[in-house]
């Protein structure tokens, strides 16, 4: 949870409030309306995309390692899944 707070959240929340200062400046006297609600939150969104994957890169859960895990915890995993279907087959005493 810390890593989308700080990773991606207060940036975003940066970058969104820096889209409607600039555009309050370029727009003098007007409002942020619902309709350049969505063009700033693209903007920010945008912005903040490269900030989370750095983030994400220095904790390491991107890019993938889908070869992480050996072959062997995989099925440790397996023993143990099995293991609790035994435990709880003899204990309903299901055949």
């Amino acid at each position: 949870m810390q890593l989308l707070g700080v990773g991606f959240m207060l940036p975003f929340k940066t970058y969104y409030a820096q889209a409607i200062e600039q555009w309050l400046k370029q727009n003098a006297g007007r409002e942020v309306t619902h309709y350049q609600v969505g063009m700033l939150l693209g903007e920010a969104f945008n912005k903040t995309v490269a900030v989370a994957t750095n983030g994400f890169r220095k904790t390491g859960l991107y890019p993938c390692n889908r070869h992480i895990f050996s072959d062997f915890e995989f099925q440790k995993f397996l023993l143990i899944l099995m293991n609790q279907m035994i435990i709880h087959l003899k204990l309903y005493q299901i055949d």
